[in-house]
């Protein structure tokens, strides 16, 4: 019984600790700890360390499956283990003996019937559906149309007919092409757009997933805007996928990979430029530019390091493919830096 008490209490440490380390990456935008990790430790018999992780650092609790799940499996393990302790308390020894006998059969039975799920559920095709909106280029019209009496920002009628097919897809992405850089630095529309924090609140509550701030307008305030764009998004919802403009070069360096249905997806997302806004000297990693050899290299290690790649392009003008063309030798006779494009499973273009 000593061993056992031992064991839970490190269990419950170490999944506590696991969600605050997981939080601690998401607000600095780091490689993150595998969900189904977080899971396992509370399986393991750590969920009372990971409910109370999640709320001590108010991580995973805007999202329904930990809220639901984590409690779940801290009941089945209570009643599992009232089963054991409390059972056949009472009875004699061979009535004790049958009863091993009878769970252990059971529990075979079980074990069985679960790896026979498990191979069935590996044979299975993994299965993702995808939504991708935009872009969300707010002019002054409609500014002044979000604007409420109280002068706060109202942006939720934008998405008010889309939202639940947003919140159908398994994984949602939005185009956000003016930067969320918040009242202190000026709201307004063309030709700098900047958006009050609301805008944020809003694609949050429509369901969106991953944020695409990698466009031309990017830059429109500055180092300012996208630091004060990151810092609300890392601040407000730190498990919310930002893409394209960073704040250091840490970020910049990172691939972003989101675990959906089983499947490791990497999502990649470039601008064609900043209208003519040259980088911050002190921040030249700001914003990924569709770069050649930048792109191959991401596109090739993400290939290694996720099931599934996706590329999101702000080009400087709409693109429609048809067709790749091949000479009689089936080789392509398209340009190395439009070939990119094909190297990745899927790409989702956006424009100016």
């Amino acid at each position: 019984m000593k061993i056992i008490l031992i064991y839970l209490t490190a269990m419950n440490i170490l999944a506590f600790g696991l969600m605050g380390i997981d939080k601690a990456k998401a607000r600095k935008g780091a490689w993150r700890i595998p969900e189904k990790t977080l899971f396992f430790s509370a399986i393991l018999g750590g969920s009372i360390g990971a409910w109370l992780g999640m709320y001590a650092f108010r991580h995973k609790t805007k999202h329904w499956y930990f809220v639901a799940g984590i409690p779940l499996i801290l009941a089945i393990q209570i009643g599992i283990i009232f089963c054991f302790t409390g059972c056949g308390a009472t009875g004699s020894a061979t009535d004790k003996g049958t009863e091993a006998t009878s769970q252990d059969a059971q529990s075979k039975k079980e074990a069985q019937q679960s790896a026979n799920s498990d191979a069935q559920e590996q044979e299975k095709p993994k299965e993702l559906t995808l939504i991708m909106v935009g872009d969300i280029l707010l002019h002054d019209r409609v500014e002044a149309a979000a604007k409420q009496e109280d002068d706060c920002y109202n942006y939720d009628a934008l998405f008010a007919n889309t939202k639940a097919l947003i919140g159908e897809a398994d994984l949602a992405l939005v185009n956000q092409e003016v930067i969320i850089g918040g009242e202190e630095i000026g709201v307004g529309g063309y030709p700098a757009f900047n958006a009050p924090y609301e805008m944020a609140d809003a694609l949050v509550d429509a369901g969106f997933d991953v944020i695409c701030h990698g466009t031309n307008h990017a830059l429109d305030r500055g180092g300012a805007g996208i630091r004060n764009c990151i810092a609300n998004w890392r601040e407000n919802y730190p498990d919310m996928g930002v893409l394209g403009i960073h704040d250091s070069q840490e970020s910049a360096d990172n691939i972003y990979i989101v675990e959906k249905n089983g499947m490791r997806i990497a999502i990649l997302n470039y601008t064609y430029g900043t209208n003519g806004i040259a980088l911050p000297s002190d921040m030249p990693y700001a914003v990924d530019y569709l770069s050649e050899d930048r792109v191959i290299a991401d596109i090739e290690r993400a290939e290694t390091e996720a099931d599934f790649t996706i590329v999101c392009p702000h080009w400087e003008q709409s693109i429609i493919w048809e067709q790749i063309p091949c000479n009689k030798n089936g080789q392509t006779s398209l340009p190395t830096t439009e070939l990119t494009w094909f190297l990745a499973r899927i790409h989702m273009s956006s424009a100016p």
